[in-house]
């Protein structure tokens, strides 16, 4: 018998890969005869990336300092790092390692002071390196700015009424 692990991760509790060896190791306890094996699975937000890296055989990673996602002065100085991955001549952005959930504590979050500036400061950093295929993963996100911080951070003015 054959057993196909594919989970996706549980929200800032568990990867992917952590949830699939602990099922993994269970199944293997009760049923050491069962060939039980994991296939990555992601829905766009975090782990999307790490799945993508496994099945794309020349992924490579690329690690970049992006603005904190909280739009406040005492976060102003606050940077985090943030990756992207790239195969040929695409970029993929998961827009959860720069402005996802998992990047801020649960008590600070709040979709009415976040942005998603860090997730366009990635796709700029890939572009700058010549990328020009930019595939943006859209999950896990910890705002709602309808994607102003990205589009700020490609160069777009945003202008009131007047």
């Amino acid at each position: 018998m054959k057993i196909v692990i594919a989970t996706d991760s549980f929200k800032g509790s568990a990867t992917q890969q952590q949830i699939a060896q602990t099922i993994i190791g269970t199944i293997s306890e009760m049923a050491p005869d069962v060939n039980v094996v994991a296939v990555p699975l992601a829905d766009g937000g975090e782990g999307t990336l790490q799945t993508i890296a496994a099945v794309v055989p020349d992924a490579r990673w690329h690690r970049c300092r992006v603005p904190y996602p909280i739009i406040a002065p005492r976060f102003a100085d606050v940077n985090l790092e943030a990756s992207y991955l790239t195969a040929g001549d695409t970029a993929y952005v998961e827009l959860a390692s720069a402005t996802g959930l998992t990047q801020i504590a649960s008590v600070e979050r709040d979709i009415m002071h976040t942005s998603t500036l860090g997730t366009g400061v990635l796709i700029a950093d890939a572009l700058r390196h010549g990328f020009r295929q930019i595939c943006l993963t859209l999950g896990g996100s910890a705002t709602c700015d309808g994607g102003m911080g990205i589009l700020n951070a490609l160069g777009l003015q945003f202008l009131d009424k007047d």
